[in-house]
């Protein structure tokens, strides 16, 4: 009791003595959030009492310009509209917006312009919501209002408005890869009969891998092609309906799997039955078994030479790539990221979370509620601009923003935020990383 009383007072009296350090802005920056919120200002959160660890945390808090006044800012003016998935994410520096007055989809840049052309694009609900990809995005136009009379025609979209129109008649499609491919069913007319067949298209709007090419039917879904990763892509085998690796030249040189990952470090996680047991196991490029050790639970991509993976008392530990437990073990964990680190929260809740080099040492503590997500769930943080999520990787603080709601980056250069000036009145607003001032939002224009 005495402990937690002094810690309030050294609270009290330490935010006393700093807040004209607060005013004027001069607390240090975390070394990874100095490079990418350049103009950003900063101030410290209150402390508040953190059971499990017994301490006060802080964190770092962004201010920004004028969080419920956009002035300034660039307007959208639109009255009903939605996102992909009802997330404003951009996709190649190009954010999809669904009109819903008029029934089409526009395109908008990072700076708030709309793409030439406008609202003008068509969405069937059941097909994939257009993304940008290698600078191009697969959309189409539809014209009569009968199925008689509907006419489709299909285009490559470029960042700067052209469109390149396509002579195959799609029925049905995936984005584009980050190869620049797209997976379609694509329909054609011989002596009054129609066909169908899947199909994979570049942005160039030609056919490729036209071996790869399956009799299929006008409700086919086609399933997309993996990246490219150590020379192999995955596909789908509509015929044996499993999956399989191509080369760069179409050929399959990996067939029959259940399930499989894009290849990352010679190796492919991969289902196969183990004495009768659905089990994860890792391939290598030659498709053969590469660690004899199969896993209930499904295990991270390999990256600078290790795996996180989850053992059967739900705690998690780093193999490598013979398999061999490489660490202790830990309540949650990432997969290493591009700089060689990784987070990881230790088994006592008693002890704060921290990063790791791929030496399995410790680098530094994170500040704040220090947890997070493991690998295997969605809400895994993210690497972007040096940081994981919202964790500076160099100092372990954490940060958000002085925001009455949101606070996601949503590309490399925006943040996504809601904009709140009054009972009702919300909207979608997005500020720029490095000067944290609004650049765009998108509000109605009539009452």
């Amino acid at each position: 009791m005495r402990e937690k009383v002094f810690l309030v007072f050294f609270a009290l009296v330490f935010t006393a003595m700093h807040s004209e350090a607060q005013d004027n802005n001069s607390y240090p920056r975390p070394a990874a959030i100095h490079q990418v919120f350049k103009g950003a200002k900063f101030k410290k959160l209150e402390f508040s009492w953190n059971n499990n660890l017994k301490r006060y945390d802080m964190i770092y808090k962004i201010v920004i310009d004028n969080p419920a006044d956009p002035e300034g800012a660039k307007k959208i003016a639109l009255n009903k509209y939605r996102f992909d998935k009802y997330k404003p994410v951009f996709y190649d520096g190009i954010l999809g917006i669904y009109n819903e007055e008029v029934g089409k989809i526009g395109f908008v840049d990072e700076d708030g312009n709309l793409l030439e052309g406008g609202y003008k694009w068509s969405y069937d609900f059941l097909d994939d919501f257009p993304r940008f990809s290698n600078g191009v995005c697969l959309v189409k136009t539809t014209t009569g209002r009968g199925v008689s009379d509907r006419v489709t025609t299909w285009f490559v979209l470029s960042k700067n408005g052209n469109a390149k129109k396509l002579n195959f008649s799609i029925v049905h499609f995936k984005n584009f890869n980050e190869d620049g491919i797209a997976a379609v069913v694509l329909e054609e007319k011989t002596n009054g009969r129609r066909s169908y067949r899947t199909a994979y298209i570049n942005a160039n709007g030609q056919e490729v891998y036209r071996n790869m090419s399956a009799p299929c039917n006008h409700m086919t879904t086609p399933h997309e092609l993996g990246k490219f990763c150590d020379g192999l892509a995955k596909y789908f085998d509509y015929k044996t309906r499993s999956y399989g690796f191509i080369n760069k030249t179409g050929t399959p040189v990996i067939k029959g799997l259940y399930s499989a990952t894009d290849f990352s470090e010679g190796y492919s996680i991969i289902q196969t039955r183990v004495q009768g047991a659905l089990k994860y196991v890792y391939i290598d490029t030659k498709g053969e078994i590469a660690i004899s050790t199969s896993f209930t639970n499904k295990p991270g991509n390999f990256h600078c030479g290790f795996a996180p993976v989850k053992k059967t008392n739900g705690k998690y530990v780093f193999i490598d790539k013979k398999g061999e437990i490489a660490s202790i073990e830990y309540n949650n964990v990432t997969e290493f990221y591009p700089c060689g680190l990784a987070l990881v929260n230790p088994i006592s809740r008693e002890e704060p979370g921290f990063i790791i080099n791929t030496d399995f040492k410790k680098t530094v503590e994170l500040d704040g509620d220090s947890y997070f997500s493991s690998y295997d769930k969605e809400e895994a943080p993210k690497y972007w601009n040096g940081l994981a999520g919202l964790i500076d990787l160099t100092t372990g603080h954490g940060f958000s923003f002085d925001l009455r709601e949101g606070g996601q980056p949503v590309s490399d250069k925006l943040i996504y935020a809601k904009i709140y000036n009054g009972a009702n009145n919300l909207k979608d607003g997005f500020f720029n990383i490095e000067g944290c001032n609004w650049v765009f939002y998108i509000d109605k224009d009539e009452f």
